[in-house]
């Protein structure tokens, strides 16, 4: 058998070599799977671009060994014999998987890379060179970015993958739900502006991680006169007890500075949130009060009464779509014959900043649901 390879090294030699030069003259571009994941819209830069499909390393073509060499060769070769005789010991074993869990380990951190052209790739960090970073898809396969295409580059904060290869962003309007708040605060920096019923403009900002502030107003209502002037603003503070329990305080007041019943009311609350930005419950325990002792919009006694109670949840079944429920009862306002209750159901369908919040509102005395249509923008959103 020794004697069959050492007159077979040299044509397998010539064989290897002329693979090689075949390989060399189709350009040595090799894609590794699916295909990159570019931009939002799905496009993919091509392969000649700064983002590129891995090369393979080049091939080494073997020379005729030497007699001192095959004589090592064929001593290794009786070693490896006699190896696959005997059962691997506990600590080759142990090593091995020590080997294929350190990469594991480090491509479960989602990196987002900005090119210079405005490409935006998100992937597993696979290694990273003065020249190149190489990634690794959710999808499978794996890319080559030119350092000098790069902008910017960082770990995710706000994208996961799930199931296997889709990439999910989280929500950004997961602190309020239709109007009602709950526990869970945007961070700091991030802030959102939302539009409800197209008649009601709000800011909300992230001071810290714990502290947020909101302001916004009627605005429409400015043009009909003095009395229609208004401005809101108000402020939440939180904070974590568990992973997926959290507690917060805050109040919202409404100023009408032409009004001479109102003048500025509004209510100070307690928040409780089991859950987090894709499955919530929430319980709003709020307290309503009044500048002028008055807390009555149609100008009868105790329409509002003095607590108000909102319950609230939210359950996140895709990337892109999210059922949500939101429903206040005044428990000691006076409504005559009606329910002082109000409810209501519906959609948010989100991207990476921008959501739509679709649904109805009811209230018993109603004999047909109220559409419910309000439009949010987060922004400095970070990758």
């Amino acid at each position: 058998m020794k004697c069959l390879r050492r007159l077979a090294c040299p044509f397998a030699a010539l064989a290897l070599a002329t693979t090689g030069a075949a390989h060399a003259e189709s350009g040595g571009i090799v894609r590794e799977g699916a295909a990159l994941e570019a931009s939002e819209s799905g496009a993919e830069p091509p392969s000649s671009g700064p983002a590129r499909a891995v090369e393979p390393a080049p091939l080494d073509v073997p020379l005729p060994p030497s007699d001192d060499a095959q004589a090592s060769a064929d001593q290794a070769d009786d070693a490896e014999q006699a190896g696959k005789r005997s059962a691997a010991t506990p600590e080759a074993v142990e090593t091995s998987e020590e080997e294929e869990a350190t990469p594991r380990e480090a491509a479960r951190r989602l990196w987002v890379v900005h090119l210079k052209d405005g490409q935006l790739l998100r992937g597993y960090l696979v290694s990273e060179e003065p020249a190149r970073v190489v990634l690794q898809l959710p999808a499978g396969g794996r890319v080559v970015v030119e350092r000098h295409a790069i902008a910017s580059m960082a770990p995710s904060t706000r994208a996961e993958v799930r199931h296997g290869e889709e990439v999910w962003f989280k929500d950004p309007h997961a602190s309020r739900f239709f109007y009602a708040p709950s526990a869970l605060r945007p961070k700091a920096g991030y802030g959102y502006f939302s539009q409800k019923q197209l008649l009601f403009s709000e800011f909300a900002y992230g001071v810290t991680d714990s502290l947020s502030l909101i302001v916004g107003a009627v605005v429409p209502a400015w043009f009909v006169g003095v009395e229609g002037i208004n401005v809101t603003g108000g402020g939440k503070i939180g904070f974590s007890l568990a992973e997926e329990l959290h507690l917060a305080a805050g109040a919202q007041a409404l100023v009408l500075p032409g009004s001479q019943d109102l003048g500025a009311f509004g209510f100070v609350f307690g928040t409780g949130t089991l859950g987090n930005a894709d499955r919530q419950i929430t319980v709003n325990v709020g307290w309503p009060f009044s500048f002028t002792g008055r807390l009555s919009l149609t100008g009868r006694s105790g329409e509002i009464g003095s607590l108000i109670v909102v319950a609230s949840g939210a359950y996140r079944f895709s990337k892109h779509f999210a059922v949500m429920t939101e429903n206040w009862v005044l428990p000691f306002a006076d409504w005559g014959d009606t329910v002082p209750a109000i409810f209501s159901l519906g959609l948010r369908v989100m991207w990476e900043a921008l959501a739509a919040d679709v649904g109805a509102v009811w209230q018993p005395a109603l004999n047909f649901p109220i559409p419910w249509l309000g439009f949010s923008w987060a922004f400095q959103v970070v990758p």
